[in-house]
């Protein structure tokens, strides 16, 4: 039977190393410049204000096909002659899109950039490259604007049809010493396109066939006349509550048929909060630490958290991308935002999660460009991060890169009890030691966008390392001044992604290797107390003893492999199939210097497939279904070393899944949702088999099942005197088999099944902004009834009681006052304040214990305020935020009683160029 590296080099790493040299031979592919057959012959330039009338007058080219001839009668894609009028095109229109900002090292000439675009069955613009480049800038400007905006579709008929044609903006000549920006420059739009000149995926416009002809920007975009300045075209576009309004990605996704919540992170960019700070304010989740910055955390999702949710960066697993320690700390500067899936994770990720997932996505390549943060303050923390773009419109070649740096040293004050001259334990407040906290890493990442053959492909390579005292046990009761834990991640990850067949079949590839090396050290030949001194000598050494005497230098090295695979074909308009199959594999090998009898530090492997397949069924805007299926197969080994010698531990594990996501428009702006999955997630290798350092082994642990269930009602008004108001409101339930639960003692965890668990509960979440930005309004309240609903083995007894250590009712609010124009034109100076409140909760089951005698985690109610300013020059922007966190310096506790940081003043800058 093949063991170790042997099955790691028999399939995964042959997988692994099909899709990268894929990718590779792609990025090489897509980068070759268009030949004339691949972009067809181009129309003439059509100056600012000439219009292209129906019989193909003016300054625009007609329509061709790839070799510059018109269409073949003969051709099966042609239209029938005598089936003219019923299948007659009518073109895409223009329904908002914001102008693109002239860049400034541009100078003063006229500059004309040409685009190729794809307008889908939504009206977005699911495709754009460049035909003729005006420069980088103004390429990247084009490019950005056009992306983003929003169209009435393509139409045969009564059915909507994608279209593949040009679309030329010009940026006119300015006036010697007029200001950027002074100009609203034009466009060759498509609203005027002759019906007869565009042509749809049938006839072979989406692959370029049929350019179709350039029309006047007069009724495509904002400002009707040559002479309009910026500002007054801006005073066109739609106003609150306009039909066409454009809607961004995040928005798109909220509206899609899946149970998701998107955060967008523009905002917290220029903060000084963290990302498990982001998401601690957002309803339904929950965030809880073990310490300040760089702790361990746990995050929980209506009720279920930790292993049971699963971590995505841009759709990968997180540790595959260099971030095992955790989402929390993660710079916030390198996510552009986060989708939150509650308990039904759509097949495109390849996951075993019962609690949902979380995925944190960063901006696609849109333009060069850089971005730098610094932050410091309290408690001696600094954290600084950057990242950079570059990009060649011309060829679709990129190249970016990120980098981060992060310093605490976590002294904040605490509360514990401490022996006085006398043997005497009395309460004192004590700084916190050996809880600092560093990390640093960077990312690299070469790739292809937006080419005929590649939508993407690209190769990241990373490297990321972290290391943190550990500075006392799990209930805070002893001071550790030696134990340290760290890590370093190597790795790189290869993607690709495009369409095919005229748009009809979509392949999207991803495969990664990785490299962990976790340290963990317990040698400390001290008993410290809380004012770090020394109080007595260790011999053997080692702080923590428990579970292990003579103490502990531990080593492991996991080399994880991952791949996933992810076809769907379109086999008419309204109907998508998808299959999904993913499968990683993880060896695991341990070392130990002074390591007792009885831990497994041996090898370990865990191969895992998760598989799935989706239809999805969508009526126009107002209705869309998604079902799927999907299996899940898991094998674990484990080598236990042990006075007897090797042990090998074997666990095979397998079940199927099925789930569903429906959402119905119920007038504009006003959806319904519902969701369901028969969810399942495996014991990982650390729960089965324990970590050698507080987690102790458990090889009794089955999969744990959940029926997972979501309605939401989502609504949203605008109105101009008004303002814009957000409304969401959901119910969930959950009915979790087998819940792996982890239990604590003084010193070590250990999983185990415990029984049945039913959880029950709300989230609601309202936003307001006012006419102008003047005053936002942001509120969410979740309530969760999680309780214990065995009837058999030794949880019986407390049946129907509340599952311990999880909060049930929270509540947060932010209120934000902002002045734009205050010291100048295009700043903006905002003071904001906000709360978060965590109602007490048990440590332990409720029914055990007499009265009074349980221990209970207090009420919390944390205030935060802030005040920040910004310059914004599009596509720069500089600002400067002033945060005080923990505002009435509160006292603050997590799990097991541990106490949090109090007030801490930060203060942070952030350039984007």
């Amino acid at each position: 039977m093949l063991r170790g590296r042997d099955f790691m080099s028999a399939w995964a790493l042959t997988i692994m190393k099909v899709i990268f040299n894929f990718v590779w031979v792609a990025v090489l592919v897509a980068a070759l410049p268009a030949s004339a057959q691949d972009v067809g012959e181009p129309p003439a330039s059509t100056e600012p204000g000439a219009v292209t009338d129906d019989e193909g007058e003016g300054d625009s080219g007609t329509a061709a096909d790839e070799d510059g001839a018109h269409d073949d009668p003969s051709d099966e894609s042609a239209v029938d002659e005598g089936a003219a009028d019923e299948a007659a095109v009518v073109p895409p229109r223009v329904l908002a899109m914001a102008e693109p900002v002239r860049p400034p090292e541009g100078g003063d000439a006229e500059v004309r950039v040409l685009l190729r675009i794809t307008v889908g069955v939504e009206g977005q613009v699911t495709d754009a490259e460049v035909l003729e480049s005006g420069g980088p800038g103004f390429d990247a400007a084009v490019l950005e604007a056009v992306r983003a905006a929003r169209f009435e579709p393509a139409r045969r008929g009564d059915q909507a049809i994608p279209v593949r044609l040009p679309y030329q903006y010009v940026f006119p000549a300015r006036v010697t010493g007029e200001a950027p920006g002074g100009v609203t420059p034009r466009s060759s739009g498509v609203a005027g396109v002759d019906p007869d000149a565009v042509t749809d995926a049938d006839d072979d416009a989406l692959t370029g066939a049929e350019p179709g002809v350039l029309a006047d920007a007069e009724d495509a975009v904002t400002g009707a006349d040559p002479d309009t300045t910026e500002d007054d075209a801006l005073d066109d576009a739609p106003a609150f509550g306009a039909e066409g309004s454009v809607r961004s990605a995040a928005e798109e996704r909220r509206h899609s048929a899946e149970a998701v919540d998107v955060v967008d992170l523009d905002d917290a960019q220029t903060r000084t909060a963290d990302l498990g700070e982001v998401l601690a304010r957002t309803d339904g989740v929950t965030v809880r630490r073990s310490g300040g910055l760089g702790s361990a955390e746990r995050v929980s999702l209506v009720g279920l958290e930790g292993r049971q949710i699963r971590y995505f960066l841009d759709g990968i697993p997180l540790r595959y991308m260099g971030f095992a320690s955790g989402l929390a700390n993660i710079p916030v500067g390198l996510v552009d935002r986060i989708e939150i899936f509650r308990g039904v994770v759509p097949i495109r990720y390849g996951a075993d999660a019962v609690g949902g997932a979380i995925d944190l996505v960063s901006d696609p390549v849109r333009r060069s460009g850089a971005s730098f943060s610094y932050q410091a303050g309290s408690f001696a923390t600094h954290r600084l991060s950057g990242s950079g773009e570059v990009l060649h419109p011309e060829t679709g070649l990129f190249l970016r890169a990120a980098a981060y740096l992060d310093s605490a040293e976590n002294d904040y004050d605490v509360d514990v009890e401490v022996a006085n001259a006398s043997g005497r334990r009395e309460p004192r407040t004590v700084d916190l030691f050996n809880a600092d906290y560093r990390a640093y890493g960077g990312l690299l990442e070469l790739g292809v966008a937006d080419r005929p053959g590649a939508r993407l492909a690209s190769i990241r390579v990373f490297g990321t390392r972290y290391e943190r005292g550990v500075p006392h046990d799990i209930a805070m009761n002893i001071p550790y001044g030696d134990v340290r834990y760290g890590q370093d991640d190597v790795g790189f990850v290869a993607r690709y992604e495009n369409d095919f067949l005229r748009d009809r079949l979509t392949l999207a590839l991803a495969a990664g290797f990785v490299t962990h090396r976790i340290s963990f050290r317990d040698e400390g030949t001290c008993r410290w107390n809380w004012l770090e001194q020394c109080v007595r000598e260790l011999d053997p050494p080692g702080e923590m003893g428990g579970i292990v005497a003579g103490g502990r230098h531990l080593r492991t090295a996991e080399r994880s492999t991952y791949a996933r695979a992810n076809l769907t074909y379109r086999p008419a308009e309204h109907h998508a199939l998808t299959l999904s199959i993913s499968p990683d594999f993880d060896f695991r090998e341990t070392e130990g210097a002074t390591v007792a009898t009885g831990l497994l530090t041996g090898t370990s492997t865990r191969e895992m497939v998760v598989a799935g397949l989706a239809w999805d069924l969508r009526f126009a805007e107002r209705f869309e279904n998604s079902l799927f299926v999907k299996g899940y197969w898991q094998r674990l080994t484990a080598d236990e070393l042990n006075g007897m010698g090797v042990v090998t531990h074997v666990a095979d594990e397998a079940a199927p899944g099925v789930g569903d996501s429906l959402r119905v428009d119920l007038g504009r702006d006003v959806y319904l949702k519902a969701s369901y999955e028969w969810a399942t997630r495996m014991p990982a290798s650390d729960e089965y088999f324990g970590d050698g350092i507080r987690t102790v082994p458990s090889f009794q642990l089955v999969p744990e099942r959940s029926h997972n269930v979501n309605l939401a009602l989502n609504a949203r008004t605008e109105h101009a005197r008004f303002g814009e108001l957000r409304t969401d409101v959901a119910l969930f339930a959950r009915h979790i088999r087998d819940l792996l639960w982890r239990t604590a003692s003084d010193e070590s965890f250990q999983f185990e099944n415990i029984g049945n668990v039913r959880s029950l509960g709300a989230t609601l979440k309202l936003a307001y902004v006012s006419p102008g930005d003047w005053v936002t309004v942001r509120g969410t309240a979740t309530y969760l009834d999680s309780r214990n609903v065995s009837t058999t083995d030794r949880f019986a007894d407390v049946n129907g009681d509340r599952v311990p250590n999880r909060p049930y009712l929270e509540g947060s609010s932010e209120v934000a006052v902002g002045v734009s124009d205050f010291f100048a034109d295009h700043d903006r100076i905002t003071g904001l304040w906000g709360f978060r409140y965590t109602h007490s909760f048990f440590l332990g089951y409720e029914s055990r214990g007499g009265a009074g005698t349980q221990i209970t985690v207090p009420d919390q109610f944390v205030m935060y305020a802030a005040l920040r300013y910004a310059i914004t020059r599009r596509p720069r922007s500089l600002s400067a935020t002033i945060e005080v966190q923990n505002l009435a310096d509160a006292a603050v506790f997590d799990f097991y009683g541990v106490q949090r940081p109090g007030r801490a003043v930060y203060a942070k800058l952030a350039v984007d160029l």
